[in-house]
């Protein structure tokens, strides 16, 4: 049987890996996306001119005619080389047609895909509720996204998370919210390669309300930013 690594999602560069992927942003004059952390809010692509590294911020040209982002705290998104990263900070108004974006410490780094996957450890509860006939169990997650879930389990359940499983009427609860889940199928159910005792169960949302779906969305983000903000001086 194939065997699965237990590795984090994301990772948090530490100071030299951010000044080379900074330093990096500027030379090649690389796109940013800024978006303020509200509901339905769009985002909006800057190029980055110069990176000042005794204020760590970055100096940026707006691509289109206006903005209303200067003053705002507001998310910020870049790729390269198959990754996603974000960090939050502060656009300040333009100086001769150049906005200042003041970072904050961090920044994060995950794999591109179609929708931002968080662990756990970015929620207070994270949790999917399975109900079959009189019998209902609670699985903590490993992580989610709005297309799935993954989680890790002892071995003695994998007879219940078989691959290709279909499973209806699951619950996703994430920090206060529940999101409904009509079915979801098993993806992958492997035996975790430093853990033989334990299993990585993925599954993956096949059918969901779109306003539930648009809701989880914007609470992952919401997750994302509170752990961009943690431990901000």
């Amino acid at each position: 049987m194939e065997k699965a690594k237990k590795k984090k999602i994301f990772k948090s560069l530490d100071a030299e890996e951010k000044l080379e992927r900074l330093t990096s942003l500027a030379e090649n004059k690389r796109e940013l996306q800024i978006w303020e952390n509200v509901e339905s809010a769009k985002r909006e692509f800057f190029e980055v001119q110069n990176f000042k590294q005794d204020t760590d911020s970055l100096i940026l040209k707006l691509k289109a005619t206006e903005t209303n982002l200067p003053g705002k705290q507001v998310l910020i998104n870049f790729e390269v080389e198959g990754h996603e990263f974000f960090s939050v900070g502060n656009l300040k108004p333009a100086e001769e047609g150049l906005y200042e974006l003041v970072l904050s410490p961090k920044i994060f780094r995950f794999e591109k895909r179609k929708y931002l996957r968080i662990p756990n450890d970015f929620a207070r509860r994270m949790s999917i509720k399975v109900t079959e006939g009189e019998s209902t169990n609670y699985f903590k997650l490993d992580n989610v996204s709005p297309e799935g879930a993954a989680m890790i389990l002892s071995s003695e359940k994998m007879r219940h998370f078989k691959p290709q499983t279909k499973i209806k009427g699951l619950v996703l609860e994430l920090n206060e919210n529940i999101y409904k889940i009509s079915y979801a199928v098993i993806q992958h159910s492997t035996t975790l390669e430093d853990s033989p005792e334990l299993i990585k169960v993925g599954m993956r949302f096949k059918e969901m309300d779109q306003r539930e779906k648009r809701a989880l969305v914007r609470e992952v983000q919401n997750c994302l930013y509170k752990a961009l903000k943690k431990d901000e001086a």
